[in-house]
């Protein structure tokens, strides 16, 4: 296929107007070529390519007229966009256009889409402004309303003389009676520039705190991140400080842990990072006794907030096995009479001295021998050997054996055992 045009200029348009322009899909050669698809970079240009595949079929020495429309609602200042036609043409299957246009706003906005202003404690400015200015040139603009969507913000505005001419700073507070958690509300302003009215919309979302703030809200670990016992789950721990900077530091009255995991207070901490705020710092570790795999636990904090006395953080991490066999699981294989063995060894991962207090298993499919009851030395570890003499029936093949140890968490260690007929060796 060829096209009339691999290049297309809208030019400067005003802010919110839909532009169009047509491009023409020609077929130099012998046969039919059908557009199968088109595709754009930018959601803001569309094509009225037919639904109909035959309407799509260009026939030799023809064309296929298709509009590209550029919705420029959302976008502001030079853009550019590539749409994609794919066709059958064995010798060009695919071609492409390339779009530029400059748009043009009556008023712009810093920050463009939303105001994003983390947290801030109920009957404080929220700490970030919004800023309205002409967008064609002009050097004044005038507001002629401005509100909030919702009563838990109020707005105030100043008007600025600035280098590029005047502008308006919108400034939010937080009402002191506005429940604490995520706010979501909407601005919206109506302005007159050089004669004419346009209106602002936009979101304001963050966080609204009481006179204390306790983070993280929660600690959530990496799935992949296995953690030892007593082990910190976070490098920072908890921070415990005052909201405003300017109110003295909220005494921490207790915590409580739930679950696996364990706290440690440090009060009166003066950090060497990040902000300057006096603060309580609470670590947190994982217990002595934690067993393997996926836990949850929970964490109450109890202050002299009188907005929050005790704030709840839940905590989520995985625990790595404590004590590993090695193998991990055993396949025995009987044959003509003859005992299959396996000697396996078990090792704590911190490095503690193990005890095999016992063994539990099927004494009519397995035999176990404790080897070695204590992990003597490196080169002597506690170990044992499993044991088979027969290949049992098809649906007691998968058995196990439970080794007690005297590490806490890993109290019982489980070791799958497989007995199965020797495998054969083809000659």
């Amino acid at each position: 296929g060829t096209f009339s045009t691999e290049k297309l200029d809208f030019g400067r348009v005003r802010q919110g107007k839909i532009v169009e322009a047509e491009l023409n899909i020609g077929n130099a050669g012998d046969e039919p070529v059908t557009v199968q698809r088109i595709q754009s970079s930018c959601p803001c240009v569309t094509t009225d390519l037919p639904e109909d595949p035959a309407s799509r079929v260009v026939e030799p020495g023809g064309q296929l007229a298709i509009t590209i429309r550029y919705d420029s609602a959302d976008v502001f200042g030079e853009r550019v966009a590539t749409v994609v036609i794919a066709t059958s043409d064995p010798q060009q299957p695919m071609g492409a256009v390339d779009i530029s246009i400059t748009v043009e706003a009556l008023v712009i906005t810093k920050p463009e889409k939303a105001l994003g202003w983390g947290m801030a404690p109920r009957g404080d400015d929220i700490g970030k402004d919004l800023i309205i200015y002409p967008g064609n040139g002009s050097k004044d603009i005038e507001l002629l309303e401005i509100q909030m969507a919702q009563p838990t913000m109020t707005v105030t505005t100043l008007r600025e003389d600035s280098p590029e001419g005047v502008r308006i700073r919108a400034r939010f507070r937080v009402l002191p009676e506005t429940p604490l958690g995520p706010l979501a509300n909407e601005v919206t302003a109506r302005v007159r520039v050089s004669g004419e009215e346009a209106t602002v919309r936009l979101p304001v979302k963050g966080e609204v705190v009481g006179d204390v703030l306790v983070m993280p809200q929660s600690i959530l670990c990496a799935p992949r991140l296995s953690y030892a016992q007593n082990q910190p789950l976070s490098k920072e721990g908890i921070i415990v400080r005052a909201s405003r900077e300017s109110d003295p530091l909220p005494d921490v009255l207790g915590v409580v842990a739930v679950g696996p995991i364990q706290c440690i207070v440090h009060k009166n901490i003066k950090p060497d990072w990040g902000p300057k705020v006096d603060r309580h710092i609470i670590e947190v570790r994982t217990t002595e006794n934690a067993p393997a795999g996926a836990q949850a636990g929970t964490i109450y904090v109890m202050t002299t907030s009188k907005d929050q006395p005790v704030v709840t953080i839940p905590v989520f991490f995985r625990m790595g096995a404590r004590v590993e066999a090695d193998p991990p699981q055993v396949v025995l294989e009987p044959s003509n009479g003859e005992t299959a063995s396996q000697r396996v060894v078990l090792k704590d991962s911190t490095g503690a001295a193990l005890t095999i207090r016992g063994v539990k298993f099927e004494e009519d499919l397995l035999d176990v021998r404790i080897e070695s009851e204590k992990a003597a030395t490196p080169e002597q570890p506690a170990a044992l050997v499993i044991s088979a003499s027969a290949v049992p029936a098809a649906d007691r093949m998968a058995t196990a054996v439970a080794v007690e140890t005297d590490q806490p968490g890993a109290e019982r260690v489980l070791i799958p055992v497989l007995i199965r007929g020797a495998t054969k060796t083809a000659r």
